[in-house]
């Protein structure tokens, strides 16, 4: 009886120790995943008055409210922007960076969609590329 359970345990213990050691060989050989990457920049003044008519925490509530609808996980950050609109107008304005990871190209264009309207804006510059991530945790 002694010696069934010693070799179950050891036959346990064994299974254990390949399923460490199997994870960590797969997580070794796949650490990096491709997945698209999208960058949007989203200009805060209205796209009829060319002044900010939101501050800056509405428009980043608002931004924040749209990508929480369509359960999208996001990066936000503020940066200032310089561009021309279509009257040749150079427009300096306070922009926000979205950086989604993963989304769809039809996501990230129903998110833009919503985010002209909500803000009231002329375009919304879109950056793709496909990347690899890593979740690190040590």
């Amino acid at each position: 009886m002694k010696t069934k359970r010693t070799l179950l345990w050891g036959i346990a213990i064994l299974a254990l120790s390949l399923s460490v050691v199997s994870t960590g060989v797969l997580l070794a050989s796949s650490t990096f995943g491709n997945t698209d990457k999208h960058l949007l920049y989203i200009g805060t003044n209205d796209k009829d008055t060319l002044q900010a008519e939101l501050s800056i925490e509405e428009a980043q509530t608002a931004i924040s409210a749209v990508c929480t609808k369509y359960a999208i996980d996001y990066t936000l950050a503020e940066v200032d922007g310089v561009w021309t609109n279509t009257e040749k107008e150079t427009t300096t304005e306070d922009t926000f960076v979205l950086i989604l990871y993963g989304a769809s190209n039809e996501t990230v264009s129903t998110i833009c969609t919503d985010l002209l309207s909500v803000l009231n804006q002329e375009t919304i510059l879109i950056e793709r590329s496909r990347v690899k991530t890593q979740f690190f945790s040590g």
